[in-house]
């Protein structure tokens, strides 16, 4: 999937970043000096795109005096052999979003730009179905209500399964693995996935026994989200953390965003602020009965400091998170003393685990590294399969069926599996 990935993929995501720069430029209310710096930028992009489809050399970042990008030019002169497709294909595909972020953290009139918003934006729109039912959902099935009694552990268990659920295939609409998305495309995967796809590591029940046990129960019940996409399952992600503060799970959740556009739709504070926009729109949401008391949930949680939206360069790094001792002690230290951290997404899981290609029955917590055993870590994993890396299965067999009922690594590939797997850091 790495050679497939680097050879066909990375040129499609490229042309359509050069298109996007181009309807920035057709705007009329641009200046001729944003205009011809713009028309450079779009310039470098397309030779960009030409370095990636001819697997040229990878060449040594700019250095805007960014800690990261001289991590990466150490790595590059370490090797004079590393190519587009004869690199190490975590390392490869976040130094190709760090080549197009200094394009414009080097620039005057479009620093801060976001080129992947116009798709961002777009596939949220195309999600209008899904978002309904998802409003529905919480307000009809999930949300306490003044008076309302406490539901039996049965009944509870089922609300939370029903919730991890919905924020683990919230997952499944990854806008870098999809080049210009139709409506069907998003429906297809934002409705059908869950009743056909499979979880196979499920370790809910583990997951359930610790955030009801005395000890999770005593604590400050803080809880962290590392966020994945933008857009739906962002929602999605909203959702929980307000179910996790209505339920008594939380008493404040943190949502880590991205501190520029990485890979397409990963989350930044502006996605937020637009997601909201776009939720009050009457035009967009012309049905409002679950939408605004949603809307006026998050709003509310938001401004009481209940929901807090904050940020770490380190996710925008190359690193896998075994490196983050090393790197990021203090985000370490931080992550430590949470309650719960949760990390959204194939990209999340892949610097988890080292994007190593492990033997599919190693367990999670052995995968994580020194974030694993020992780490003091409650680390929960909610990713959609979309990349090789897979691990925590409960045995051979069980592989040998999947690659059976999912010939030729399907499983491992196209988003219709998934994993919600925890580790509690002993």
């Amino acid at each position: 999937m790495a050679q497939e990935t680097a050879r066909t993929r990375w040129g499609r995501l490229v042309q359509d970043m050069v298109d996007s720069m181009g309807s920035s430029l057709a705007k009329n209310s641009i200046t001729a000096p944003k205009k011809a710096e713009g028309l450079e930028i779009q310039h470098q992009l397309r030779f960009l795109r030409q370095e990636v489809v001819n697997d040229d050399k990878l060449t040594p970042l700019d250095l805007h005096r960014d800690v990261d990008e001289r991590w990466y030019n150490e790595r590059l002169g370490a090797s004079s052999q590393l190519s587009w497709r004869a690199a190490p294909w975590l390392f490869a595909e976040c130094y190709l979003y760090r080549r197009v972020q200094a394009l414009f953290s080097g620039s005057v009139y479009w620093h801060g730009h976001d080129i992947f918003k116009e798709q961002k934006d777009s596939s949220f729109t195309n999600s209008r179905t899904a978002v309904q039912e998802l409003a529905a959902q919480y307000n009809i099935n999930v949300q306490r209500r003044p008076g309302q009694e406490d539901a039996s552990d049965v009944v509870s268990f089922k609300k939370f399964s029903d919730m991890m659920q919905v924020a683990l295939w919230g997952n499944a609409t990854d806008l870098s693995l999809l080049s210009r998305p139709t409506f069907e495309d998003l429906q297809s995967l934002q409705k059908k996935q869950a009743s056909t796809a499979m979880v196979v590591d499920d370790d809910l029940d583990q997951l359930w026994s610790y955030m009801t046990s005395p000890e999770y129960e005593t604590s400050d019940r803080q809880i962290d989200i590392v966020l994945d996409n933008a857009g739906f399952e962002l929602l999605t992600d909203l959702v929980l953390a307000v179910y996790l503060l209505d339920q008594d799970f939380a008493k404040e959740v943190k949502l880590h965003t991205k501190v520029f556009p990485w890979f397409v739709s990963d989350a930044t504070p502006a996605d937020l602020e637009s997601l909201m926009t776009m939720l009050r729109s009457q035009e967009m949401f012309p049905t409002r009965e679950f939408i605004d008391p949603l809307c006026d949930r998050i709003a509310q949680l938001t401004s009481t400091g209940k929901i807090v939206i904050t940020q770490h360069w380190f996710w925008t790094t190359g690193s896998a998170f075994s490196e983050m001792p090393t790197r990021a002690a203090d985000l370490l230290r931080y992550l430590r003393e949470r309650d719960l951290v949760i990390f959204k997404g194939d990209l999340n899981y892949r610097k988890l685990t080292g994007d190593g290609l492990w033997p599919h029955t190693t367990p999670f917590k052995s995968a994580l590294g020194p974030l694993g055993a020992r780490s003091g870590l409650k680390v929960l994993a909610l990713r959609t399969n979309k990349a090789d890396v897979c691990v925590g299965l409960e045995s051979d067999d069980r592989v040998r069926a999947l690659d059976k009922e999912s010939p030729g690594g399907g499983w491992l590939r196209t988003g219709k599996y998934g994993v919600i797997s925890f580790s509690d850091g002993e």
